[in-house]
């Protein structure tokens, strides 16, 4: 059937790849300045979302229980820094998917280059949970690399 619905983005919209709507909605939501989104839970979802803390792309991130939303869902706190010219800056300048359901990309952390010469972050998934590049090399873990960000 198809989903009708007014003003509220269909619920199936992001379940072919919760990563990718996630991604679309953290840079929809700093393009138009907001505090803060949600995004309909999954244990990925906030995984990806706290290394986005952990890195200082975002401010915070909290599970929103379901009495205060139709779904569980998740909030993520945006973060903006003020430019050089003094005009306020998402902190995120780039989010992309690296590895879709269409064409997964795997590396081993040896294999995996520096994201923006050491400036931005890979977000990979490990068999030691999510992590960032950083997080990665440490503990010499590759994974999925679920996305890349700076």
């Amino acid at each position: 059937g198809a989903c009708v619905s007014v003003g509220r983005v269909p619920r199936a919209m992001g379940l072919h790849d919760s990563i990718s709507d996630l991604f679309a909605r953290i840079r929809n939501a700093q393009m138009v300045r907001k505090s803060s989104l949600r995004h309909p839970y999954s244990g990925l979802a906030l995984a990806v979302a706290q290394v986005m803390v952990r890195e200082g792309y975002l401010g915070a991130v909290s599970t929103v229980p379901k009495v205060q939303s139709v779904h569980r869902d998740i909030e993520l706190f945006l973060k903006y820094q003020h430019s050089a010219a003094g005009e306020m800056r998402g902190a995120i300048r780039e989010l992309r998917r690296v590895s879709k359901p269409s064409r997964r990309v795997y590396a081993s952390i040896d294999d995996l280059p520096l994201s923006k010469g050491g400036l931005g972050r890979y977000i990979l998934s490990t068999s030691g949970g999510v992590l960032s590049d950083a997080e990665a090399r440490k503990r010499r873990l590759g994974g999925e690399v679920l996305g890349e960000i700076f």
